[in-house]
C-alpha cells in the first residue's frame, strides 16, 4: 500500500496494477470469508454511495480479477 492505494503484480500477464481508493478497500476485504454482498454493502457505507452502484461496480471489479487470474470465486 502507497499513500492508501495498492499495488498489484501480474506475473503471469508480467503487468503491474494500481488500484484506487476503492479497488484497494475492495482488496482488502478478499478474505475468502466475505460475500458479494457483502463486499458491495461495505463500499456502500465507506465511500457514500448507493447500494445499487456499489454492487455493480464491485462485480465488475471482482469479475476483472478473476479474468485475470488474481483471484477465484
Amino acid at each position: 500500500m502507497v499513500e492508501g492505494e495498492a499495488v498489484i503484480l501480474d506475473l503471469e500477464g508480467k503487468k503491474v496494477m494500481g488500484l484506487n481508493a476503492v479497488g484497494s478497500f475492495v482488496w482488502g476485504l478478499l478474505d475468502g470469508t466475505r460475500t458479494v454482498g457483502g463486499i458491495a454493502d461495505a463500499v456502500a457505507r465507506q465511500f457514500d454511495v448507493g447500494s445499487d452502484r456499489a454492487t455493480a461496480d464491485v462485480v465488475s471489479f471482482l469479475a476483472a480479477l478473476t479474468a485475470r487470474g488474481l483471484i477465484d470465486t
